[in-house]
């Protein structure tokens, strides 16, 4: 029995789009550590003195894990472009490690929702209070943060039902039909 063309298709293009966008993240994560370990100047206190504001915790966190931050996001760079490699192969574990790597994207966006909000509260902390106090910037910055939560909860609504419809894709027949 043949396979149809269009789960053959559906399966090139998607190996195609791992490989596409694993990649250049990769490139771009080696660089990243790379020019961490030429120039290891990740102190907070030196952003701190370029604004003259103090730096919020969630920002100094980052910027003293930056190192770490970027190797797991290479190291995840890498398995997407090792499971892009096997989809692009037709393999079963590829087609099994796309689905997890679905789920986990999904849930990290999900958990990441309810970062936006300390993530906004860090950003105003970079603004000046004379700025923050005025009743226009106030009205200003409140619409800002729920164009925030609602770009943020689109896109999460969005994600969920991209990637739910590609790991039932994933799991139709026609599909399952073409990995060894």
């Amino acid at each position: 029995m043949s396979t149809p063309a269009s789960a053959r298709t559906f399966v090139k293009v998607m190996a195609f789009m791992c490989l596409g966008l694993g990649v250049p993240s990769m490139l771009a994560n080696l660089l990243s550590i790379v020019h961490l370990l030429l120039v290891p100047d990740g102190d907070p206190a030196t952003l701190q003195g370029i604004l003259g504001v103090p730096m919020p915790p969630q920002f100094a966190w980052m910027f003293r894990h930056t190192l770490a931050l970027s190797l797991a996001n290479g190291a995840l760079s890498l398995l997407f472009v090792c499971v892009g490699s096997g989809l692009w192969h037709q393999r079963e574990w590829a087609r099994r490690g796309i689905i997890a790597l679905l789920l986990a994207v999904t849930i990290v966006s999900l958990a990441a929702l309810p970062l936006i909000g300390p993530l906004f509260d860090g950003v105003m902390m970079l603004l000046p209070p004379e700025m923050i106090t005025t009743p226009d910037i106030t009205t200003q910055l409140h619409t800002a943060r729920l164009a925030v939560w609602g770009i943020g909860g689109v896109a999460a609504i969005a994600m969920v039902a991209l990637h739910g419809w590609l790991i039932w894709r994933f799991q139709t027949p026609e599909i399952r039909a073409q990995f060894h």
